[in-house]
């Protein structure tokens, strides 16, 4: 087996190969001149022409902390059926592994078809999204305003949508940054009479954008697709617009959520409100020392050492991190995990916790496979300080 990226030349077998793995039409003969131009690696036979299977590692910039750290998003994962269960899908991502620290990757994530299969690379669900329907009755305590506007021309209001977009992106983790220079013409339509996907924002008294709602109608209801504000009066502007629309629908959906939400503090008839959590990405850490630096610690003082127990030697090691008052101190003490470490964490184990999933504590920390308490103390100072924090993903790759 061979593993290597493939050629531009070679994107008839990318299309050939994903259309039989994802149910979809592709005529070779009418793409033959077509050229690859996004990076994918498959594995090929000894020949070193015969595509078995193939991804596309997408580098996007996740939020972590109060930074950015470059992040390895996982699509188009597909194996011809004549080769599956051959290994081909673990010697990409293992390359992509050992690719980390020269690409950068402090962390990657992925939308899985099967969450067993990807645990097996040390990935474990870090988000979940809500769904929420609700009556117009719900949301009718909120004065109507008229004081948004719809997104007809790119040139002019793309800027202002990424704005928004960026300062809302401050309350979350995980999160992709979206940098000027691009169309974002899938999530942001600027034809909205023909898409039928309208894009509203919303301006205070002094005109200046606040807040951003991507909605369509469906089911007779308002379907909103992204919701993106900086201040709970915002939210309640964008939300009072919104219901300029009630006679012409019967009920709002909120749709890619983050699991906590500050929505749903604005509602009040509970009983004509429905909420659907839906578990959606994985993610794994990568470079552990990496993000245990960048990581915003609490004010409190506290101090622990964690020994990764991984495959990879980017992320394994024994770490000792001290923090408080804003600062932290990481000082990686192995490269292998030392037995007498505070916590002891396996590697999807510690992908929850580092990427703010979970709330654990001493307590119930054995209920979460892959951790081994041996000092409480430190212990509790780990868990103190990654707590279950807003996380978000816009981006579907």
């Amino acid at each position: 087996m061979i593993v290597r990226q493939l050629r531009e030349d070679e994107y008839c077998k990318a299309k050939i190969l994903s259309c039989t793995s994802f149910n979809y039409s592709f005529d070779a003969e009418e793409h033959k001149e077509e050229k690859l131009t996004s990076e994918a690696w498959g594995a090929f036979l000894d020949d070193g022409e015969t595509l078995t299977s193939m991804i596309y590692p997408n580098t996007y910039m996740s939020r972590y902390g109060n930074t950015y750290l470059p992040c390895l998003g996982i699509g188009g994962v597909a194996t011809l059926p004549q080769y599956r269960r051959s290994g081909g899908i673990r010697a990409i991502f293992n390359k992509f592994f050992e690719m980390a620290p020269e690409r950068g990757w402090a962390l990657s994530l992925l939308y899985p078809f099967s969450y067993d299969y990807y645990r097996q690379f040390g990935y474990e669900r870090v988000l979940r999204r809500k769904y929420i329907d609700v009556d117009c009755s719900v949301l009718s305590h909120i004065p109507r305003n008229t004081n948004a506007v719809l997104y007809t021309d790119k040139e002019s209001q793309l800027p202002i949508l990424l704005d928004v977009y960026e300062r809302f992106s401050e309350s979350l983790q995980l999160i992709f940054k979206r940098p000027a220079g691009e169309s974002y013409s899938s999530r942001y339509s600027d034809n909205p009479h023909k898409s039928q996907s309208y894009t509203y924002i919303w301006q205070d008294d002094c005109g200046k954008a606040q807040a951003y709602a991507v909605c369509s109608i469906r089911d007779s209801k308002l379907v909103v697709k992204e919701l993106c504000y900086t201040s709970v009066e915002a939210l309640r502007g964008m939300i009072g617009f919104l219901r300029m629309y009630d006679g012409q629908v019967h009920g709002y959906r909120f749709e890619w959520e983050p699991e906590i939400t500050p929505l749903e503090l604005l509602m009040t008839n509970y009983w004509e409100v429905q909420v659907e959590l839906r578990s959606s990405a994985m993610g794994r850490v990568l470079l552990t020392d990496t993000l245990l630096k960048a990581y915003d610690y609490p004010t409190f003082p506290g101090s622990f050492t964690l020994a990764v127990d991984d495959v990879l030697t980017c992320s394994r090691g024994t770490f000792r991190v001290s923090y408080g008052g804003g600062k932290s101190d990481v000082v990686k003490l192995s490269d292998n995990p030392l037995p007498d470490a505070d916590l002891t964490a396996q590697m999807p184990a510690l992908s929850r916790l580092m990427l703010c999933s979970e709330t654990l504590d001493v307590q119930n920390a054995a209920y979460q496979p892959g951790l081994t308490v041996r000092n409480p103390e430190g212990a509790q100072a780990f868990f103190n300080a990654f707590r279950k924090r807003p996380l978000n993903l816009y981006t579907s790759f």
